[in-house]
């Protein structure tokens, strides 16, 4: 991962657009944080990907999985790139390693509240995301959320139905 990039990774297919998807997206910003949680091949990276260019103001990406152990510095450039009320999304959440879990952890109760974050992974086990929810600071959406819908999967002229194939690489 580039520190001076710290952008979407490139897609590996086209993304199908999702507007509900990014609807969800956009209504569940009302909290400092989002987790976006779900097993893999429902599309999350995907999902956010497709809805980075709708987000108005500084934002930063971070991807937890091509930051290894230069974590820190990956954190402070994406905190820079995101300052003044932006968004930061950290994408792999489920690698963090726990020292780097309890860095975030300090870093999101001390930063400011207008700063949101959306957080992608599988899981989030070394992230207190209760403990935010019940401070009211966190909102989630899982794969429910992602899952394609029977008109999105019509739409996009894909065999059989969508009960077919939960994740999303049923529909790639």
């Amino acid at each position: 991962m580039s520190v001076t990039r710290l952008a979407p990774p490139a897609a590996f297919h086209p993304d199908i657009p999702r507007p509900g998807v990014y609807a969800r997206l956009q209504s569940a910003l009302h909290r400092q944080i989002l987790a976006l949680l779900s097993p893999g091949g429902f599309g999350k990276t995907c999902a956010l990907r497709g809805f980075w260019p709708q987000l108005a103001g500084n934002k930063a990406w971070l991807d937890v999985r091509g930051a290894g152990d230069d974590f820190a510095t990956h954190w402070r450039a994406a905190l820079a790139q995101a300052a003044d009320g932006g968004l930061i999304v950290i994408d792999g959440i489920e690698d963090l390693r726990p020292e780097y879990g309890r860095e975030l952890t300090i870093a999101l109760e001390q930063a400011p509240r207008e700063l949101r974050f959306i957080l992608c992974g599988r899981h989030g086990k070394v992230l207190p995301l209760a403990e935010w929810r019940a401070q009211g600071r966190l909102s989630s959406l899982d794969a429910t959320a992602l899952a394609l819908r029977e008109e999105e999967w019509r739409e996009f002229g894909l065999p059989g139905t969508a009960q077919d194939w939960g994740g999303w690489w049923g529909a790639m």
